[in-house]
């Protein structure tokens, strides 16, 4: 709302502005936000309370195999993901509001992260539900894959089922248990272990580290413990853990045996391959996200951003890291221009409280008096096992030219408000003394100018 101590000027720029201008920008506006979402590679919808499909983007509609115009009207469970009804989380936030997530597991073997909020409006009525779906199918086979390599490395020990050798030092000639050879592809009555045939079997990329290790255990006693690779009799790698220890010396003080268990963990390795491949994609898309991103360590010092967050606030990663502002030095304000108060801040709420903030606009005053309105979500993260707050996330948005065209519309539906009562005073007008009087005084009442004469 503006000033009545505006200059009468500006007032009355107000009441001719045009209102295509306007009504052209929120149109903008809206199909950039409808690009934006069909940019997004995973698969969103909003429902009703009667679970229908009311807006979607392209990859909801790809995985209903239906074009996006198609789905709208349809109950979500009969196109994606298929079911007998709603889910249940879908149920709860049409009766109770709020937010959360489920997994969702599709006929297919697919698993989605289905999180999900209810939209209410200003009174707490419900809209409409907000699903962002995240395919964890990958996350979910590699998390079962390293259970099931710890739960076979543990039945290995349980059941003896590694491989142990015990080696003459100083001949280089071996004992071995039958897994042993079997492990390695050979036969175990016709295998012949040796060191010169270990030495030979090594990954060149290890073979250094394991002589190293296996001179100091020679040297020292040991034990020694080693991971490295070894070429089996069909040509493949398997990954080996080895621990080794001598046992015995001769007279004269000499190494002479030399006992160790290795256990196959070719498994593990793969799913540590498959994790840090993970990673890989995670830091991928963290770095190509459209919100700027970053998070706050418990003391509230930002430790991480992404490019999006340096563009946003035109501040450097260095500029960033190791401080307690996104925009050191700026003022943070309050949509009524209030300043924040240093406990008010997203980041700083969520690191003390545990909650998770959503949709908080924040207005960034810079030292040139320019304003940039951010649109902020904050979410805590937990110590594992524990509800002790470990850091906090922080992604936000530029929504400074929404804003304007806010503001903008805003003083638009103020003189159109003005000139509607201007015209209802011309018509009931019985004289045009009382006409005149009564429209200098619509003009300082509802246009809120300081002074109106005729």
């Amino acid at each position: 709302m503006t000033s009545k101590n505006a200059p009468i000027g500006d007032r009355t720029a107000l009441l001719y502005m045009p209102g295509d201008e306007i009504s052209r920008q929120i149109k903008n506006a809206h199909h950039e936000w409808l690009v934006a979402l069909d940019t997004i590679q995973d698969p969103i919808f909003m429902h009703d309370a009667s679970y229908k499909v009311t807006r979607s983007n392209r990859a909801y509609a790809d995985l209903a195999g239906m074009s996006v115009k198609e789905v709208i009207g349809k109950p979500y469970y009969e196109i994606f993901p298929k079911g007998s009804g709603p889910l249940p989380l879908c149920r709860k936030l049409v009766q109770e509001g709020g937010e959360g997530e489920e997994e969702v597991r599709l006929e297919n073997g697919k698993i989605y992260l289905s999180r999900a909020a209810a939209i209410t409006d200003g009174e707490g009525r419900y809209l409409y539900s907000l699903h962002i779906m995240y395919d964890i199918t990958e996350r979910k086979q590699m998390e079962q894959a390293v259970r099931d390599g710890e739960e076979r490395l543990r039945l290995a020990f349980s059941a003896a089922h590694q491989a142990w050798f015990d080696l003459n030092v100083q001949t280089g000639m071996a004992s071995i248990s039958p897994e042993y050879a079997t492990m390695m592809g050979y036969d175990p009555e016709t295998f012949d272990a040796n060191l010169k045939h270990w030495q030979e079997s090594l990954h060149p990329d290890e073979q250094g580290a394991v002589m190293n290790a296996f001179s100091r255990c020679v040297e020292n006693g040991g034990p020694v413990s080693i991971e490295f690779r070894r070429r089996t009799r069909a040509g493949d790698w398997i990954w080996l853990s080895t621990v080794a220890k001598v046992v015995e010396w001769d007279g004269q003080k000499k190494p002479l045996r030399m006992i160790g268990i290795m256990t196959d963990i070719t498994d593990r390795k793969k799913a540590e391959l498959a994790l840090s491949n993970s990673e890989a994609r995670f830091r991928s898309m963290f770095e190509s996200l459209a919100e700027g991103v970053l998070l706050y360590s418990r003391g509230g010092v930002i430790q991480l951003s992404n490019p999006a967050a340096e563009r946003i606030l035109g501040i450097s990663k260095d500029q960033l890291m190791g401080s307690s502002q996104a925009a050191p030095g700026w003022v943070v304000r309050h949509e009524d221009k209030m300043p924040f108060a240093a406990d008010e801040l997203p980041a700083t709420r969520t690191l003390q409280s545990g909650a998770a903030l959503t949709n908080i606009v924040i207005g960034l005053e810079k030292p040139s008096g320019e304003l940039q309105w951010l649109n902020v979500n904050s979410e805590p993260l937990f110590e594992a096992g524990t509800k002790d707050v470990a850091a906090a996330i922080v992604s936000f948005e530029d929504i400074t030219q929404r804003k304007h065209s806010e503001e903008r519309l805003l003083k638009l539906n103020h003189a159109l408000e003005t000139i509607g009562e201007c015209n209802r005073t011309l018509v009931f007008a019985e004289d045009e003394q009382q006409l005149l009087r009564d429209m200098c005084s619509v003009i300082v009442e509802t246009g809120g100018y300081h002074a109106a004469w005729v």
